[in-house]
């Protein structure tokens, strides 16, 4: 029978040591395994608040003289809603009916107002001298609007004394030299009914208003200019006003004397005025800087803009006088309406006509 063997003790302790570190090192490592397997996910760091409010609250009140500033990045300009064509015309804006009916402050450029006061006269559109434009009077008491001719808008209608006509230019294309036919035409305020006077080729007319029964009207040549007369079918010259074109004469209230600038489209104008009577012309000073700064008062009274200064020429035959005043406070350099004057020995007034604006000198 063999011995039954005795415990070592060495031996037992190695066991239960080298027990313990394995043990230990699976532990270890389970608890690694379970930690990656149920480890939460990294918390998320806190959104920072946002700068801008992407959701602007409703409206409030804002303090007078402060300016609430747009939040939302989306924010634009809200759309403008399709207007109508009636809409259109009578939304305010640059040159839209309303304001030229209702508030008389932004007439168009060639905007000319009766004698009295009362109407109004311009085109509308901005079509070219071949294409006729409406020809419109507003009524300044009543902002009444209506349509009472088509014509060259390029070209300055004339009134006539009693406010009662219209005397403006059509123009077409012609084989005729040089290439332009100009009809002469009155329009009745009342009716709105047109009649041609005359026709005419040229390179230019300008409609210069009434004398007595006879239209008066200026034809500008290459070489001349001269002053026609039309009554019924029959037409006369009257004159010759300078050896040039001149586009934009203005007869005085007697209907004896026409006042220009030379030369045509100028910006250092030499003025002018001639003698329908005398079939004489009369050359005056020069530094205009514009050939429309000028005005007509009573008993042929003439005001032009000289830059900083007014010329007042009283017309005179062959002997006009001249004396100059300081050019009043706040009136432009370039007069953009046609102008009245009153003129006395102490001031000079210079109403524009379209606006009703006055400047007074003196």
């Amino acid at each position: 029978m063999r011995p039954r063997p005795q415990p070592n003790q060495r031996r037992g302790l190695l066991r239960a040591a080298l027990t313990v570190i394995v043990l230990t090192a699976l532990l270890i490592i389970a608890i690694a395994i379970a930690g990656v397997v149920h480890q939460p996910a990294k918390p998320t760091p806190p959104t920072p608040p946002p700068t801008v409010n992407l959701t602007p609250p409703k409206a409030k009140p804002t303090p007078k003289g402060t300016v609430k500033p747009t939040t939302s990045p989306k924010a634009r300009a809200a759309p403008t809603a399709k207007k109508t064509p009636k809409s259109a015309a009578l939304a305010p804006g640059q040159g839209s009916l309303f304001e030229r009916t209702f508030t008389g402050r932004r007439w168009p450029a060639g905007a000319i107002a009766s004698p009295n006061g009362t109407q109004i006269a311009y085109f509308l559109g901005k079509r070219g001298a071949y294409a006729p434009s409406p020809l419109v009077v507003v009524s300044q008491q009543t902002g009444a609007l209506r349509r009472v001719g088509a014509g060259d808008r390029l070209v300055r209608p004339a009134w006539s004394r009693n406010g009662r006509f219209l005397l403006y230019a059509r123009v077409a294309p012609t084989s005729r030299s040089p290439g332009a036919m100009w009809s002469l035409v009155r329009a009745d305020v009342r009716s709105a009914r047109n009649l041609v006077l005359w026709r005419q080729a040229a390179l230019a007319i300008q409609p210069l208003g009434w004398r007595g029964q006879q239209a008066l009207y200026t034809a500008a040549e290459e070489t001349d200019t001269a002053v026609y007369a039309v009554h019924g079918k029959d037409r006369g010259i009257l004159g010759m006003l300078l050896s040039e074109p001149i586009t934009n004469p203005v007869l005085s209230p007697s209907g004896r004397y026409i006042a220009f600038g030379a030369p045509t489209n100028c910006d250092f104008c030499t003025l002018n005025i001639y003698d329908l009577q005398l079939q004489w012309d009369w050359g005056g000073p020069s530094g205009m800087p514009r050939e429309t700064d000028l005005a007509w008062g009573a008993n042929d009274t003439l005001v032009a803009s000289f830059g900083k200064k007014l010329a007042i020429v009283t017309a005179n035959g062959y002997h006009p006088r001249t004396r100059y005043e300081p050019l009043p406070s706040g009136m432009p350099r370039v007069w953009s309406d046609p102008m009245s004057a009153v003129v006395t020995d102490n001031r000079v007034v210079i109403t524009d006509t379209v606006s009703h604006r006055r400047y007074i000198s003196g």
